[in-house]
């Protein structure tokens, strides 16, 4: 695989899709490719609290207006909680989207459920910026951040 987007550094923090406390069961991080491309692997920096009972599925989609809207292609990739350390890593999901480039995207993390004490986390960086990540719960995207990125890495086939 070869590495074309990403967004990498020291976490200084964390969004919790599933965790039910918090009223949201996905975030969606904007990105604009540098090229066109088909994305076959995506990279995501998680840890989980303990045994999860949700899976969580990474997703590409677009923009519509400045909010995540439409699953691009087969975009979508599930993985549960064996895949998921209780230490921050990167987790590799294996969707498959073209995107072009210029053309804003979002990735997505997508809880399948929510839970108070048990959820994957999703680190990320502060940064100073545009809007970047939003959050969900259901189809309502809200609450954009202009102060933090999450971290990801996007791959093209081998």
């Amino acid at each position: 695989y070869t590495q074309v987007d990403a967004v990498t550094g020291t976490s200084t923090g964390v969004y919790t899709p599933g965790h039910s406390g918090l009223n949201a069961n996905a975030y969606a991080h904007e990105f604009t490719p540098s090229t066109s491309y088909t994305i076959t692997r995506v990279d995501l920096s998680l840890s989980k609290t303990g045994t999860i009972p949700m899976t969580y599925t990474c997703e590409i989609i677009t923009q519509s207006g400045s909010l995540p809207s439409t699953l691009v292609g087969s975009a979508s990739a599930a993985l549960g909680d064996s895949s998921i350390s209780l230490t921050e890593a990167d987790v590799s999901f294996y969707p498959t989207a073209a995107v072009t480039s210029g053309t804003p995207y979002y990735v997505v993390l997508r809880a399948s459920s929510t839970h108070a004490t048990l959820y994957a986390s999703w680190h990320r960086v502060t940064v100073n910026g545009r809007i970047d990540v939003y959050n969900a719960l259901g189809p309502v995207w809200t609450n954009a951040s202009t102060t933090r990125k999450v971290k990801f890495k996007t791959y093209s086939s081998p």
